[in-house]
């Protein structure tokens, strides 16, 4: 198994989040990522909607968040598999995103 790291914004800045994912739903698997050449990065999806920012060498969470639908719909080009539909939908009802 491949050590991650995370940055010092997601340890200092966002630790708040991260705990937040982690107690809630988890990270889940990833099941979708992309190239971002504007921001020389990986942009990760979970089976749990949340969305990883990784390093160029996929070793650092660089950033974490839960992302809403419309986020998720543009990162897979609307190939959004119905499960995670299900759960963004959960998250909505929940007051998590919108």
């Amino acid at each position: 198994m491949k050590k991650i790291n995370f940055s010092r914004h997601v340890t200092e800045d966002r630790m708040d989040r991260y705990l937040f994912i982690a107690t809630h739903m988890g990270f889940g698997e990833i099941i979708y990522e992309v190239w971002d050449d504007d921001k020389y990065n990986y942009k990760c999806i979970t089976s749990t909607g949340v969305v990883l920012v990784l390093s160029p060498d996929k070793e650092t969470v660089i950033t974490l968040f839960l992302g809403d639908y419309d986020k998720i719909y543009a990162l897979m080009k609307g190939e959004v598999p119905l499960e995670l539909k299900k759960t963004l939908k959960q998250y909505a009802k929940k007051g998590w995103i919108k």
